[in-house]
């Protein structure tokens, strides 16, 4: 902070210089004589604010004195320093230092300070003087919002604004005045420059604007329109987040104003009016400012014009919420209602629809929205993920947490949920938890306060006072309505919990595991859990209301799925499952055996076979679950070695231990995984390569890492005199053996990890062993490490608790605190695997931060000296590492600035050369180690103020001639630049460049960068230059140094290599951006050039200025374009002669092309324009200059052009362009050929701008002659020639042929053009020519069905029957559709089959009916499965079309299943698709020939396939980790389940059997086996159901079984017995069948109960209810095993579950 007093600037021959007292500082100017007290006032001032204007770590306290000063000025009673401190300079000057440092002083005094200038305003005795100086304020801050100045000075521009109008020191009127103004300069300089364009062209530019303003033009007042023009610029900036606060604030703040005057003047419904106009228009142009607008403009506006807020909802809501099918854009419309809803509801503006018909009169205030539930429903499958969560947020939300749901809201909820809960965006998914918090609390309050009413109501009838008959039976209706109500909240309770559970079935993807795990979390601690007699407690988050009931919710189901999920592959769904786990209570863990049990008091003997114990009921195994599970999750580790299997077994073991009832048995599991870890030690000792094999590690190390922290050691380790041992010492021995096992492990492992190659190396006694190899070896090593030194991390960090004894040691003793802190050190000294090194970099921090820990020995905080002096001695690649550890311990000794002044000091030493390694020079380190510094997350924010030593330093090292030290100093400048600039920064901006406005980097701060810059950009090396330069084209050129900077970076024109020739290109067109770009590019077409590699070096400036700012929308550069013409070709013609080299005369043509295609868009735009410039006789003569014959002057005729691709692409575009401005259609071909004959790339670039480039592809004949050039094309025998032609041709016909109008005479045209291409079906093996051919097929596909049918009289199903190219481009697509294909193949192919689709529908209104299409239909079904969202979403679009309405691909599957329903309900080969998609079966013989008999894959060869088990260290992934087969299964189920029985055959008189029901019966039967097989073996938690291939395999067979004896019973045995004689033989068969089934699933679920099958699987099959009575009673006694039927206990009631958790 800086040591100056007041006045210590002033240089002034004074007796007595000012006091350095604040508070006296007054009464000495008011002692001074009269004619200095105005110069000293003004002195005193410059010199306050010249301290304030500092960085913020410099000025300290400066700016609250400069306020004091001011305000103590005011009061004087001096009429002359008054007058001096009321004075425009004072008040302005401190109004720019307002709004130069508000942003980086960040202080509250800002505020003050804009509050002070308000009071100079207001109390200034001059009105003139006042006027003045608002004027100036107000039209400063116009010209920085209106995009006049930096963006940095956006933010605090609105905040004064904002400010002066609240407390109406400026109006409405002040600012408007102020915009006019701006915006009239503004176009005056426009006028001038459009005015200095060619008269010919004025015309056309005029028209061009005049119709691109008439459509929004809109008759208006004059100031109406002033104040549209004035928000629509204000709104702008609602898009940037962090200025959209103050805009927002600022904007309302207007709002109130102008209401007020139109208040006073008499009026208000246009204000209203107005402000609705004015954010319909700002979020019509920036739809991307909504949630900005919902956070920061909504809340208050509400507040401020309920009125206008009730008529803007209203309006709103009488709108469309469903966007059309067709606009695949985010629905604007939907977004702002849902928004506004959203808002409203919370502000009580908006509410629901009346719950309870008899509920007590509203204290709310009348005239509310009332909030259309049903379209709000809709918009839950939107396939906006912004619409989603805004429509769940909608319904959830209420400004009353105890208001209940609507049974239309939660049966909307019921019926979307599963959409919301499984979509892959991580954001999306946090927004939807947060809602259900929100719907959670909600349940809460409306269950509590309906249970609440149904006790006060039933008192009231059931009391002791009589009521009278109506007031009786009034009080009967109320208390059914709320009991129904009740009701229905308890079933969506009972449903909610459910499909939760159900969303942790092993088949759900990852999405849905977090979410539900997420979600479970949130709800069991809402309250409602139903707690152990030895549970803690669980705090209920959210509002004070209580369940009136509690949920049982560890039952047998939820225990085994989420025990399952301990070993997921995902970290986050194994933390998830272990911390629902940890609520359960231990009975939870009992293993029970249970084989008879207790239906309604009646005692029921399972006489099963199978079953061997018959007695009532066994013993329970305290813990068993766990325990049988820990064993097995043991074993699958120990095959594996997988990190994710280790990982589960340490949670498991974190659980185990905290759910002892001891601290004896709590300290036993400590001491048996302890044993067990040193056990391995050993093996590993003896021999890695058996150690690898038989007894992996680091599940041990990451045990005892969980268990330690979860310790209480106050409880568990605390002195008690009356036992045998003392636990203090037990403490102490098992952290040293702990910590002794991590320095063996090391000791076992080391020259593995500290090889310079660890990746290959493989210690020679393991070369023997065959079965490790060094990636086995590899990852035990590392695994080992990282979890031991998480150990220790562990061990350390429990040095903040203390035990309870009366010395209160800390918890680690010291000794063992030090082995550990130096085994890391060692460690982090040492390794190579930087895996590890990060690691044990994560665990030496703790040990440094360890060391200033209160609880430590005082003596402690020696160690970081200590350590920090050997790290500076030692030459290692850890040594950064090393002494950011030692920092981030913010010791004061050794301290930031010890450190950093140590390391420069290194750094800095003489370098005495040698031929020792470069890498061991001390330097190099010491600069590595200061780089590593800067970029520490938190060591880096503090050493900002050495960034100018270190600049200097950087620049220092750089200029060294040992090349380490050299590019070390490079990387310390870059981290330097990463610290001003961050690393967030895109690409895209980076090339971007500077803005001319913004202030990137403040060089005051900085004036080493300055100088380095400078430095830099003089050595003129390229390693040197590209640093330099990269800084000044993001950040600009600092003011003072601007031209000699410029000067420095304008002779890197003419370098050697032209990537630095291009970097100062860029870096001097961001210098310019204040200059009009049309006299930048004459001014460097006309600079002389030294060399070849200063003239292109010049016109790559050129170049760059026209590609960043040359607009497609102001009409005025064409004009502008046209005059620099001459100059252009003039340069060009001397450069020619002078240069004679190709690449100048290249660079002259790319300009060419982006000045000629300028122009061709004005020409293809408008018609008008069109003639002028096909006349101009300068462009004309532009592009007349023939390229080849000047390529030949300047190599006289001595290389191929085709050896130049650039000037080849260039020669073919300006050929087309030239046709193109010249509207000559027919030199097209001519002009192909020329391309083609030049080169492939001149072919290809042709092709590529065609159908972008060339105008007027809206007539039908261009259209068509256009596509004659790419079907000549395709003839070409060279691929990209043929896959350039395809992309054209496919582009061209997307954005211009209208498939509504196939019809046409002139559209068939084209159709008949199109089609004078065969079916390409190329044998040319390219991934890029089967993409296109999948492409280019598609429309040839639908222009032959469409020509057939506009030309013949045939109906669709004929036509296509007759297309055989559609069948074998569908299949083509499907084949290559398939999960194994590769992404960009798949995304064609998909998108080949939804763009046809799309096309298809919008000809003909329609998808008709066609048994040709279902094996495509089902294979876009599939691709809305795919494992990519891009395809899902891609797929989706074409759904949404052909069902009207946009969805989501989530809620696609089952609609678009429905609706092939509808359609297809007698199609046999539906029919045989739909079954073969519920039990598993591919469909490729389908897909390939549709009429094939149905062959479906046996149950037993799926099992079989299934359960392969892989044991390979690195798994393979599944290629697909979206697709659910089980939901799949239960989708088409649900299909089959609705066909008609006459599909089947049911009313044939012959009745024989349906080929299909022959094929699928008895596949049925099998099944049933494999299930009672399958169910003889023992299961429970991580058994073989866990995997997710055979439980997918079992469910999917149960869902098939039940679906088709559903289908039995429903249609074919009632049949059967009403005619048996009919039937015969053939019915008695399939009676047996069916007896046969039953008896199986019979003795499946007997089975199941015994051997602790997967409850999912049990309650799948026990979920269906049997039509026939007897069925029903023969698996009563099973029902105990559907435990969902339990779940939720609400005032002695049961509440059933639903048999599926998606509705």
């Amino acid at each position: 902070m800086s040591s100056q007093v007041v006045g210590d600037c002033i240089d002034l021959s004074l007796k007595m210089k000012p006091p350095s007292d604040d508070r006296v500082v007054l009464k000495w100017l008011e002692s001074q004589l009269s004619d200095t007290q105005p110069s000293l006032t003004q002195e005193l001032f410059d010199d306050y604010l010249a301290k304030a204007a500092q960085p913020r770590h410099v000025s300290g306290n400066a700016c609250i004195k400069l306020c004091y000063y001011i305000e103590q000025c005011m009061r004087s009673k001096s009429p002359l320093i008054r007058d001096t401190i009321f004075a425009e300079k004072p008040s302005l000057e401190l109004f720019n230092f307002y709004i130069e440092w508000n942003e980086k002083s960040q202080a509250r005094s800002m505020r003050q300070v804009i509050e002070l200038i308000s009071t100079l305003l207001a109390k200034n005795p001059t009105k003139e003087s006042t006027l003045a100086i608002k004027k100036a304020i107000v039209e400063k801050d116009m010209l920085i919002v209106t995009h006049h100045a930096a963006q940095p000075l956006v933010k605090p521009a609105f905040k004064s604004l904002e400010s002066f109008m609240g407390k109406g020191t400026i109006h409405a009127k002040d600012l408007m005045d102020a915009y006019q103004k701006t915006t009239t300069l503004e176009k005056i300089y426009e006028t001038v420059l459009f005015n200095e364009g060619q008269p010919g062209l004025n015309a056309v530019s005029g028209a061009s604007t005049e119709i691109s303003g008439e459509s929004s033009h809109i008759a208006l007042g004059p100031e109406q329109s002033s104040w549209d023009s004035f928000f629509s610029d204000m709104f702008d900036w609602m898009t940037y987040a962090d200025i959209s606060p103050a805009a927002g604030k600022f904007l309302v703040t207007v709002f109130r104003d102008l209401r007020t005057t139109s208040h006073n003047q008499g009026v208000s419904s246009s204000n209203t009016a107005s402000w609705q106009r004015w954010i319909r228009r700002g979020l019509g142009r920036n739809p991307e400012a909504l949630e900005n607008v919902k956070n920061y403009l909504f809340p208050p506006l509400f507040k401020l014009d309920r009125v206008g807020s009730l008529s803007f909802l209203e309006d709103l809501s009488r709108q469309s919420a469903a966007g059309d099918a067709q606009n695949q854009e985010i629905d604007t419309q939907s977004l702002l209602q849902l928004s506004a809803m959203e808002t409203g509801k919370k502000a009580g503006l908006v509410e629901e629809p009346d719950t309870i018909e008899f509920s007590k009169v509203s204290k709310k205030p009348s005239g509310a929205v009332l909030l259309q539930e049903d379209s709000i429903g809709l918009l839950l499958t939107h396939d906006s993920e912004t619409v989603r969560s805004l429509a769940f947020s909608v319904l959830v939300s209420s400004s009353s947490t105890i208001r209940p749901f609507s049974n239309t809201a939660l049966d909307i909820l019921r019926a979307n949920m599963y959409i919301l809960y499984c979509d892959t965006d991580a954001k999306f998914r946090n927004e939807i938890l947060s809602s259900t918090k929100h719907m959670v609390e909600r349940l809460r309050g409306a269950t509590s306060l309906l249970a609440k009413e149904i006790e006060s109501l039933s008192f009231q009838l059931n009391g002791t006072q009589e009521l009278q008959p109506p007031q009786h039976a009034e009080g009967q209706q109320r208390i059914a309505a709320i009991q129904a109500m009740s009701q229905s909240h308890n079933d969506f309770i009972t449903w909610y919990v459910e499909f939760l559970m159900m969303e942790l079935v092993p088949t759900a993807s990852y999405q849905r595991h977090i979410t539900s795990l997420k979600a479970i979390s949130l709800f069991l601690k809402s309250g409602i859990l139903k707690l152990g007699i030895d549970s803690q407690p669980v705090k209920a988050s959210g509002n004070n209301t209580v369940w009136p009931y509690t949920v049982d919710f560890f039952t047998k189901e939820s225990m085994r799925l989420l025990m399952d999920l301990v070993l997921d592959p995902f970290e986050d769904v194994r933390s998830g499952a272990t911390s629902i786990l940890k609520l359960a209570s231990p009975k939870s863990f009992d293993l029970k055996q249970v084989v008879i049990t207790e239906i309604e008091g009646n005692k029921t003997q399972l006489d099963i076979n199978a079953l061997d114990n018959n007695t009532c009921e066994g013993d329970n195994t305290p813990l068993g679950l766990l325990v049988d599970f820990i064993a097995r999750a043991e074993d699958l580790s120990k095959q594996t070695g997988r990190a994710d299997h280790a990982d589960g077994v340490a949670r498991s073991y974190e659980l185990l231990y905290g759910l002892q009832s001891s601290p004896a048995s709590r300290l036993a599991v400590i001491t048996q995984l302890v044993e067990d870890l040193e056990r391995k030690v050993e093996v590993a000792e003896h021999g890695l390569g058996q150690a690898v094999s038989e007894a992996p590690i680091h599940g041990n190390f990451a045990a005892l890492t969980f268990v330690w922290d979860t310790v209480n050691h106050n409880q568990d380790f605390e002195d008690n005199p009356t036992l045998e041992f003392n636990r203090r010492k037990q403490l102490e021995a098992l952290q040293e053996r702990m910590s002794f096992c991590c320095f063996r492990i090391w000791r076992a492992v080391k020259d593995i990890l500290c090889n310079d190659s660890p990746e290959g190396y493989l210690p020679e006694d393991l070369d023997e062993v065959d079965e490790v190899d060094t990636k086995d070896v590899l990852s035990y090593s590392f695994r080992a490490i990282h979890e031991s030194s998480n150990l220790m991390r562990t061990l350390v960090n429990k040095i903040k608790l203390k035990l309870p004894t009366p010395e209160r040691p800390p918890i680690l003793p010291t000794t063992t605190f030090v082995k550990i802190a130096d085994l890391s050190f060692e460690q982090l000294s040492t390794l190579r695997h930087r895996g590890a090194f990060s690691t044990v970099t994560s665990t030496f921090a703790a040990c440094c931060q360890a060391c200033v820990h209160p609880n430590m020995d005082p003596t402690s905080v020696a160690f970081l000296a200590q350590w920090l002096e050997e790290s500076t001695t030692r030459r290692s690649a850890g040594i950064p590492a090393l002494i950011t550890g030692i920092l981030s311990a913010k010791a004061t000794n050794p301290s930031l600035e010890d450190v950093v002044r140590g390391l420069v000091a290194i750094a800095n030493s003489p370098v005495g050369l040698s031929s020792k390694d470069e890498t061991q020079y001390p330097q190099v380190h010491a600069l590595n180690a200061l780089k590593e510094i800067v970029k520490s997350a938190g060591v880096g924010p503090h050493v900002e103020q050495y960034i100018a030593e270190l600049f200097t330093l950087g620049g220092q090292s750089f200029q060294s001639e040992v090349f380490s030290i050299k590019n070390c100093g490079l990387l310390l400048i870059r981290s330097l630049f990463d610290n001003i600039f961050g690393t967030n920064t895109g690409k895209a901006v980076v090339e971007m460049g500077w803005d001319g406005k913004s202030t990137q980097i403040d060089y005051q701060r900085y004036p080493a960068l300055v100088d380095l810059i400078m430095n830099l950009l003089k050595m003129g090396t390229d390693d040197a230059l590209f640093p330099a330069m990269d800084v000044l084209r993001r950040a600009g050129p600092p003011p003072s140094h601007r031209d000699e900077i410029e000067s420095l970076v304008s002779r890197q024109l003419e370098n050697n290599h032209w990537q630095v020739r291009r970097i100062a290109a860029d870096c001097l067109c961001s210098f310019k951006m204040d200059q009009r770009w049309s006299s930048l590019v004459v001014d460097f077409l006309g600079l002389k050039a030294q060399n070849v590699n200063h003239r292109h070096g010049q016109l790559m400036v050129v170049k760059a200025v026209l590609k960043q700012r040359l607009s497609t929308s102001n009409a005025a550069d064409v004009a502008t374009l046209l005059q620099i013409l001459p100059s252009f070709r003039k340069r060009w013609i001397e450069d020619l002669s002078r240069f004679k080299t190709p690449e100048v005369l290249s660079k002259h043509a790319e300009i060419r092309y982006l000045i000629t295609r300028r122009l061709c868009h004005s020409a293809t735009q408008l018609l008008e324009a069109r003639q002028p410039l096909s006349l101009n006789e300068e462009l004309s003569s532009l592009q007349g200059l023939n390229l080849q014959s000047q390529f030949q002057y300047t190599t006289d005729n001595a290389i191929n052009i085709s050896s130049y691709p650039a000037l080849c692409q260039s020669i073919s575009q300006n050929d087309l362009l030239s046709l193109a401005i010249q509207n000559n259609v027919d030199g097209l071909h001519d002009a192909l050929s020329r391309s083609m004959s030049l080169s492939t790339e001149a072919a290809v670039a042709f092709l590529e701008a065609l159908s972008t480039d060339f105008g007027n592809k809206g007539n039908a004949l261009v259209l068509r002659r256009l596509c004659s050039v790419y079907v000549a094309a395709m003839e070409s025998a060279t691929v990209q020639v043929q896959i350039a032609a395809m992309q054209g041709l496919c582009i061209l016909l997307e954005a211009n042929f209208q498939v509504s109008h196939y019809a046409n005479t002139s559209h068939l045209d084209v159709i008949d053009e199109v089609l004078r291409l065969d079916d390409n079906h190329s044998t040319a093996a390219s991934p890029a020519l089967t993409i296109a051919r999948l492409k280019m097929n598609g429309w040839i596909s639908l222009f032959r069905i469409l020509q057939r049918l506009a030309r013949s009289s045939s109906s669709f199903g004929e036509v296509i029957t007759g297309v055989a190219s559609f069948q074998s481009w569908s299949f083509e697509c499907i084949l290559n559709g398939h999960e194994n294909v590769d992404f960009d193949t798949r995304f064609a192919a998909a998108e080949a089959l939804s763009k046809f689709y799309s096309r298809l529908f919008q000809a003909l209104n329609d998808i008709p009916k066609s048994d040709y299409l279902i094996p495509s239909l089902f294979g876009l079904h599939s691709s809305l499965n795919d494992d990519d969202s891009d395809i899902r979403i891609l797929a989706s679009r074409a759904v949404s079309i052909i069902l009207k309405k946009q969805i989501v691909p989530q809620a696609a599957t089952l609609a678009f299943a429905g609706h092939l329903l509808n359609q297809y309900w007698d199609s046999a080969i539906f029919i045989k698709y739909v079954i073969c998609k519920m039990t598993g079966t591919t469909t490729a013989y389908l897909d390939r020939r549709s009429k094939n008999p149905l062959k479906l894959k046996s149950v037993q060869d799926q099992h079989n396939t299934a359960s392969v088990g892989d044991n390979n260290l690195f798994v393979q992934e599944k290629q697909n980790l979206w697709l659910d087969e089980v939901e799949e299964a239960k989708i088409w189920a649900g299909v089959f389940i609705k066909l008609r029985a006459t599909n089947f055959g049911i009313d044939r008189t012959d009745k024989i059997l349906h080929p299909v029901l022959s094929e699928l019966i008895p596949w049925v039967k099998k099944s049933v086996v494999v299930l009672k097989k399958s169910s003889s073996s023992p299961d429970n938690a991580l058994g073989w159901t866990t995997k997710p291939e055979v439980f997918n395999v079992l469910m999917r067979a149960i869902i098939a079984v039940n679906t088709v004896v559903d289908y039995l019973e429903q249609h074919f045995l009632p049949a059967i017995e009403r005619n048996p004689q009919a039937w015969g033989s053939k019915g008695t068969d399939l009676q047996k069948d069916y007896q046969e089934i039953i008896e199986g699933l019979e003795k499946f679920v007997a089975q199941s109960s015994s051997n602790q099958l997967h409850p999912v699987l049990v309650q799948a099959f026990l979920s269906r209810v049997s039509k026939r009575e007897e069925v029903r009673l023969r698996f009563k006694p099973y029902f105990h095993l559907d435990q969902r039927m339990e779940m939720l206990k609400a005032n002695n009631l049961t509440f059933p579950l639903r048999s599926s958790s998606r509705s």
